[in-house]
């Protein structure tokens, strides 16, 4: 019995000594893993390292941590990158800006003193084809209406108060002519008589009456030096409205008739492109059907 007794705890204790030995490998490796775990997070706070080269490592959360991709910076100025240099190759980039600037400004200013003072530069270099004009008309009148030009109206109806009927009609006749030039019916030039205008209003039936009637009486007075009575002059200058309202009406017909041929002639362009195309697709359609019989 006592045999027995002491054969059951000699088992015991084998059984617990060989327990023992298979697990404390595990015990060794489980407090060395934690000690090595507790060492590395020492490691990482006490030293700068983990901050700078292992920023997905959080302190806070003893975990790893989310780390935008950092943004890509703007390209400096080119004062910022110092393309100019130096401080001092602003400075005489700046100056020299200021100086061109103040020079434009003074040649802005000179041309429009110049242009100011000389109204016939003016005229020439703003209003060359005007003044072309003005002087192209000029020239044709008598030497006696060249001086009233921009106010022939005016200075016949003051020569006929003042009682120079002769004067008035020259001024008078002069304001025809250049009313009729104005409005493109005749084309006034140095050296053409009269006459040549009046063949040139031969479409402009009423015009040419108020024309041919002044014309008759103005070469009388101005070449025949025949006088001239207050009623004679009247009998044109009270017709002065009508004149002036025929001859603008005959330059809208004209324009009318410009109009009308042009667009006959664009609808005469569109109707012979049309025939052209009608043609080529009727040559086309024959091609083909020769082939197919070809074929």
């Amino acid at each position: 019995m006592i045999c027995r007794v002491m054969s059951q705890k000699t088992s015991t204790i084998c059984c617990l000594m060989f327990l023992i030995w298979v697990l404390s490998p595990c015990a060794v490796v489980a407090r060395d893993d934690a000690q090595s775990v507790t060492n590395a997070k020492r490691s990482l706070s006490q030293s700068t390292i983990g901050t700078k080269q292992f920023p997905w490592y959080s302190e806070e959360t003893d975990d790893a941590a989310f780390v935008p991709f950092p943004k890509e910076r703007e390209s400096a100025s080119p004062c910022e990158k110092g393309s100019f240099g130096s401080t001092l190759a602003q400075i005489s980039y700046w100056m020299m800006f200021g100086i061109g600037l103040i020079v434009l400004v003074i040649i802005l200013v000179l041309a429009w003193y110049v242009i100011y003072r000389n109204s016939d530069l003016f005229r020439k270099l703003w209003k060359k084809e005007e003044y072309k004009e003005h002087k192209r008309r000029i020239e044709t009148l008598p030497e006696e209406a060249r001086d009233v030009f921009d106010d022939l109206v005016g200075a016949a109806r003051r020569a006929f108060e003042a009682g120079e009927y002769r004067t008035a009609l020259i001024y008078y006749f002069s304001y025809q002519l250049v009313w009729i030039d104005t409005h493109e019916l005749i084309r006034m030039y140095k050296g053409k008589t009269n006459h040549e205008y009046a063949r040139e209003l031969k479409l402009a039936t009423e015009v040419l009456g108020y024309y041919e009637e002044s014309m008759s009486l103005f070469e009388s007075v101005y070449y025949g030096n025949h006088p001239i009575t207050r009623l004679r002059f009247l009998g044109i200058w009270e017709d002065r409205q009508k004149f002036s309202l025929a001859v603008k009406m005959e330059k809208q017909r004209r324009d009318e008739i410009k109009q009308r041929r042009s667009y006959s002639s664009s609808l005469a362009a569109h109707r012979d492109n049309l025939m052209l195309t009608v043609d080529l697709l009727e040559s086309r359609r024959r091609h083909v059907e020769g082939c197919e019989l070809n074929d």
